[in-house]
């Protein structure tokens, strides 16, 4: 909401509310995907279910985006997936529904998890890989980036460090905790 008030183009009332609708239309989205989900004489096994998942997740991710609410489709997918755990540890779907499916949303994210380690996550890195032009980047400028991350690194340990502080841990479990808690990925 006030990034499109910040840098918005359009009317002012629409800009405002563009967060609500985000909000709102996510939630509705999600819970109509675990409505869908719930039915699990449609979705009868492991494969299928992940599938649907999946799938529902990635339409209401690019529908959104298409839309201009790409906050909308995040939220979908989030909520579609909480709420369809919900829906198949309780058997809900009336007719429509196999019954309690107690390790259904164990199953999903296990699957969900190897398609994540195995395809997206490679294909994420190499896309992102073959995006950057190491050419225009200047000598100076990669000394100074590391230096920026290093620092960065220890100012969040140090902050980790003292945010522990009177918790009645040891001192080796605070570094623990502040070593733990440094960024992976950056």
């Amino acid at each position: 909401m006030c990034i499109g008030l910040a840098i918005g183009t359009g009317d002012i009332i629409l800009e405002a509310l563009h967060g609500p609708i985000n909000i709102v239309a996510g939630g509705t989205l999600g819970g109509l995907g675990a409505l869908l989900l719930s039915c699990t004489r449609l979705w009868d096994n492991r494969a299928k279910r992940c599938v649907a998942l999946l799938l529902l997740g990635v339409i209401f991710t690019f529908s959104s985006k298409l839309a201009h609410f790409s906050g909308a489709g995040a939220l979908a997918s989030l909520v579609m997936a909480a709420a369809s755990a919900q829906l198949w540890a309780k058997g809900f779907g009336g007719s429509l529904s196999i019954g309690l499916l107690e390790h259904a949303a164990h199953e999903a994210e296990e699957d969900l998890c190897a398609i994540w380690r195995f395809v997206a996550e490679p294909l994420l890195f190499s896309v992102i890989g073959a995006a950057l032009d190491l050419s225009k980047v200047s000598g100076g400028s990669v000394e100074k980036a590391i230096v920026l991350i290093l620092v960065g690194v220890v100012v969040r340990c140090v902050v980790a460090l003292l945010s522990t502080f009177g918790c009645g841990l040891a001192l080796k479990e605070r570094v623990f905790i502040a070593l733990a808690w440094m960024p992976k990925a950056t």
